[in-house]
């Protein structure tokens, strides 16, 4: 419970944080351009730390990654408020600070994927999984809400400032952890390896005993090869050309905060929907029909429709994005071996993003030459297509799920 508390508490701000950092970027220079090396120079960082974030999430206790990085990222974010607070800021420091808080996700994310199968029993994982998701997706719909006030009333300063409190009260909640411990080897000797060789090797025998097992499950980089595609599309359109497109159509960041929240109130519907399904007999299936929800809210806004129809739009979005997540990372813990989790998860997590820094660089370039609305149905089709495709992997539509209790009433 302490771990969904502290990851709760940071959702909250992180539902902030990028309108706050869009808006401060916009206020800065009016630039999309320069938004988009913003949000890329910390996706790049994320891509580039990730698998090294996984290896050390499976050699040292996660508990130590998670009140490590959560510390780092309340610092860079604290520094990045007293800038904007100042009117000091430049965009290069900015950029900078972002890149680091980026690196520290690379360390906690899979830290956190990890040991939520380490706090729960087995036949308690679904639940978790459903709980922690639904926790901070409802304090994303307050968050994203305030976020969007707050840049208004109070400017971006303010809203970074919140973000980075919630950091440093993560850590404390982290600090209570108490994790089950794990045995490492013993997965390694079923592919080949020597018991124990885990403890005695380096940083990138891991990597290739963590690749090893991401390869040879098609369902998995086909899936993550699918997402390399899609989460260009989604980055571009909500960290760049969302925001762009609310400044100059909707009035601004009050707007771009609705359109998150639905996006948020969404995912809380989903992880609702989620918890009630009794008997999941394909359950990657099922996620890939989610992921498709994205497409038509993209397709909203290039329009632009009115604002409630973007919120509706957003807000089945969110559903359709949740079901998948759930899904998703169920499937993951079931399928991977305990003391190899954190590894695999940072492979899907770099597939999934190594092209999303290229994409929210360019983005902006691309907006400028072929204008907004083209640029933005673009983004459509990179959503949708590869969504489509990964349907006719027979892994996907095939794999087995396992009989799920029904959800106490």
């Amino acid at each position: 419970m302490l771990l969904i508390i502290g990851q709760t508490i940071s959702s909250a701000g992180n539902a902030v944080a990028p309108i706050a950092i869009a808006f401060a970027v916009l206020q800065l220079t009016g630039s999309a351009r320069d938004l988009g090396l913003v949000v890329a120079g910390r996706s790049a960082a994320l891509a580039v730390c990730v698998l090294f974030g996984g290896v050390l999430a499976d050699r040292i206790p996660r508990q130590a990654v998670l009140i490590g990085g959560a510390l780092i990222a309340g610092v860079s974010e604290a520094a990045t408020a007293a800038l904007l607070l100042s009117h000091t800021a430049r965009i290069g420091e900015v950029a900078a600070l972002q890149v680091v808080n980026g690196a520290t996700s690379a360390f906690v994310f899979p830290a956190a994927q990890g040991a939520l199968p380490q706090s729960v029993s087995a036949e308690h994982l679904h639940r978790a999984n459903v709980v922690s998701r639904m926790c901070g997706n409802a304090t994303s719909i307050l968050g994203a809400a305030a976020g969007g006030i707050l840049v208004a009333a109070a400017g971006p300063g303010w809203a970074v400032a919140g973000d980075s409190a919630t950091f440093f009260a993560s850590a404390a909640f982290f600090g209570l952890l108490r994790l089950t411990r794990i045995t490492r080897g013993a997965s390694e000797a079923e592919t080949g390896t020597e018991t124990g060789a885990a403890e005695k090797s380096g940083i990138f025998h891991e990597l290739a005993v963590g690749w090893a097992d991401f390869r040879s499950r098609t369902w998995l980089w086909s899936i993550v090869l699918q997402f390399c595609f899609v989460n260009v599309a989604i980055g571009g359109v909500v960290d760049v050309l969302g925001p762009l497109t609310a400044k100059v159509d909707l009035g601004g960041a009050h707007a771009w905060g609705l359109i998150m929240s639905a996006f948020s109130a969404g995912f809380l519907a989903g992880g609702l929907l989620a918890s009630r399904l009794r008997y999941v007999r394909r359950p990657l299936l099922i996620a890939t029909f989610g992921s498709l929800f994205m497409g038509p809210f993209l397709a909203l806004i290039a329009i632009p429709a009115v604002l409630p129809v973007l919120c509706l739009g957003s807000f089945a979005a969110g559903i359709g994005t949740e079901v998948f997540g759930v899904e998703w990372s169920v499937t993951l813990q079931r399928q991977v071996p305990a003391d190899r989790l954190a590894r695999v998860v940072s492979y899907d997590m770099l597939g999934s993003i190594v092209c999303l820094p290229l994409g929210q660089a360019v983005i902006g370039i691309v907006q400028s030459a072929i204008g907004l609305r083209t640029s933005v149905l673009i983004c459509v089709g990179l959503a949708v297509v590869p969504s489509l495709a990964v349907l006719g992997v027979r892994d996907v539509r095939t794999l087995p799920g396992e009989t799920r209790q029904p959800a106490a009433t």
